[in-house]
């Protein structure tokens, strides 16, 4: 029971987090259409993890993609909350899966599963 209500909980935080990224983004006036939300938890090896997600904001920008925010500061309200969200905007969901599926990615993805449990997610606001 208390896993399913984790996993309702992570659910939401990373719907949350990314409509709060889109109002900012709406706010400066950019017209991002898809976002990846990547939760990260039971960390491992915390100078390892850093270096793996500074390096994943560097492969996303390379796919048009930037860093909206990289939140370690996160209150749980019905669960625990993961330790760090990074949520990262692109123009159109293609982009955000050309990343995803991206060599580079791949290693990066392989890379995290060893500093740190993850899991992300695409999100298509669409047009």
């Amino acid at each position: 029971m208390m896993r399913a209500l984790a996993l309702a909980f992570s659910i939401l935080t990373g719907v949350v987090i990314a409509a709060t990224g889109v109002d900012r983004l709406k706010a400066h006036g950019n017209s991002h259409h898809a976002y990846a939300i990547i939760e990260i938890d039971g960390v491992m090896d915390q100078g390892v993890l850093q270096d793996i997600l500074t390096r994943t904001s560097a492969v996303a920008a390379s796919f048009g993609g930037r860093t909206i925010t990289d939140a370690g500061n996160i209150t749980g309200r019905d669960a625990v909350p993961p330790n760090k969200v990074i949520l990262i905007a692109f123009d159109s969901i293609e982009d955000a899966e050309a990343w995803s599926t991206s060599a580079a990615e791949a290693e990066l993805d392989r890379a995290r599963e060893k500093a740190a449990k993850a899991r992300s997610f695409l999100v298509d606001r669409g047009q």
